[in-house]
């Protein structure tokens, strides 16, 4: 749509052989903010490979965040120790997903608003689920990849080194099937 907002590339734009095709190659300086509509209920889903898996505890792989005062509303990243993580919601809980690796691995969140319940997957499995904590997520927000979502007081993730390929965002919650 003409004059809408826009997608916002900061850092290098990077590309790299992707697992299908070309993915976008982030350089641990670099992140894709893309603007969305946030229905409600939602699904992202992308595959990741890491340069590092022991990249730096709070390195965001990617994160939605929605507008106004209450912005953190996920956040997928590394804990420093070698796993994936995922906080859904205002820095509620955070649940350690499983191992990172240097191979592509398929990552997907999903939100159920009729359940206020947030499932994360790795590779098809589900590997955690908690409850939303804070504001739902509705109206305008941005997918941020390379960095996560932005934190209280306006801090930034640290940036993320690797590949992210094939990401897909739904308005439905989806499972393992």
């Amino acid at each position: 749509r003409s004059g809408g907002p826009r997608a916002l590339w900061t850092g290098s734009a990077g590309y790299a052989p992707g697992l299908i095709g070309r993915a976008f190659g982030f350089d641990g300086r670099s992140e894709l903010v893309l603007p969305l509509v946030l229905p409600g209920s939602f699904t992202v889903q992308m595959w990741v490979r890491m340069d590092d898996v022991l990249q730096r505890a709070g390195t965001g792989i990617f994160g939605l965040e929605g507008q106004g005062t209450e912005s953190v509303n996920l956040q997928v990243n590394l804990d420093g120790r070698g796993n994936v993580a995922f906080t859904p919601g205002q820095r509620g809980i955070s649940l350690v997903l499983g191992p990172a690796a240097a191979h592509y691995q398929h990552l997907a969140v999903a939100y159920d608003r009729a359940t206020s319940m947030a499932s994360a997957y790795i590779n098809g499995d589900l590997v955690g689920a908690g409850p939303w904590s804070g504001w739902p997520l509705s109206g305008e927000g941005s997918l941020v990849i390379g960095s996560g979502s932005g934190e209280s007081g306006g801090v930034t993730a640290p940036p993320f080194a690797g590949e992210v390929d094939e990401v897909q965002v739904f308005d439905r919650a989806l499972d393992a099937d």
